[in-house]
């Protein structure tokens, strides 16, 4: 019988993409890429099914893409400590219904076992109205499982 790896920290690893071989971890139930050098996640991700929390925090985030969208047993997604005008451009994408890009509130909606989602630690004096307006609709519209840390 074969070993299954439910947890993987590449913490501090200087990773600037997601490494190809995470798709075939599929029992990671917890990943962490903390404190990298990720700008996105590559289109092609496709995330554990298992997975249940994932720590991008510390990195340069440029975007939340639709690659989220597909793990629907997500209950942990930490986002902290990157760039608020790179990690909330998305917001800014609101009506852009071509874009690859999500919302906060598509991602809280798309995520239906989605129980805490940290974007503190972010310079929120960098924030454009739009994007206080889209957290602040977030929080008022989002599930009462669903713990915002801003």
């Amino acid at each position: 019988m074969g070993v299954k790896l439910e947890v993987l920290r590449l913490e501090d690893c200087n990773l600037s993409t997601v490494p190809r071989e995470i798709e075939s971890c599929g029992d990671l139930t917890h990943l962490s890429f903390a404190v990298n050098q990720m700008r996105e996640l590559p289109e092609w991700v496709r995330l554990p099914l298992q997975l249940r929390e994932l720590d991008l925090s510390g990195n340069s985030l440029g975007r939340l893409n639709r690659c989220l969208r597909t793990n629907g047993q997500l209950r942990i997604l930490n986002l902290s400590y990157n760039p608020p005008l790179e990690v909330h451009a998305a917001l800014d994408n609101f009506n852009n219904r071509h874009s690859r890009a999500l919302t906060l509130m598509q991602l809280v909606n798309s995520l239906p076992c989605l129980e805490q989602l940290n974007i503190t630690k972010n310079d929120r004096s960098a924030w454009s109205s739009h994007s206080w307006q889209q957290i602040q609709n977030v929080q008022a519209k989002a599930p009462a499982r669903l713990q915002l840390l801003v």
